[in-house]
């Protein structure tokens, strides 16, 4: 985190800074102090698509997954062949609204080397009740273990 506030003391005017100032206090359990940073993020350079996935992942996290489903299409319009991760959020905010049938979607989209287990241990969810629906949800989906 001292890297990123240094990069910020240097140029708080650096989108990419914000953004990953907003991902680090995401992984640290800090959603509500993260938001401010991907909204300036997003503010500073409103057509990276790249920032607005990363707001969007912030979004589905924080309970926002509406927001985060509007603002992932609208990157969808300026970037129509996203990367891998794009669908894996695009999937979270789904699973969130419980869209489930959309959610398969959304996941036959990425990596096919896709696995629960091996996405448990990446992921940065702080609350063991939010991860434990999510992998559930991805269980119930028939994605593999």
């Amino acid at each position: 985190m001292s890297c990123a506030q240094q990069a910020l003391s240097l140029d708080a005017t650096e989108p990419w800074c914000h953004m990953t100032m907003g991902f680090i206090l995401s992984h640290l359990g800090k959603r509500d102090l993260a938001g401010p940073h991907f909204d300036r993020a997003v503010a500073l350079n409103p057509t990276d698509v790249q920032i607005a996935y990363a707001r969007a992942w912030w979004l589905a996290r924080a309970g926002r997954a509406e927001e985060a489903l509007e603002a992932l299409d609208m990157a969808l319009q300026r970037d129509p062949f996203p990367l891998a991760w794009f669908w894996e959020v695009r999937a979270i905010a789904l699973l969130v609204e419980r869209r489930y049938e959309d959610v398969i979607q959304a996941l036959a989209r990425m990596d096919p080397h896709f696995t629960i287990s091996r996405y448990a241990q990446v992921e940065g969810y702080t609350m063991p009740s939010e991860l434990a629906h999510l992998l559930e949800g991805f269980r119930k989906a028939g994605l593999p273990e």
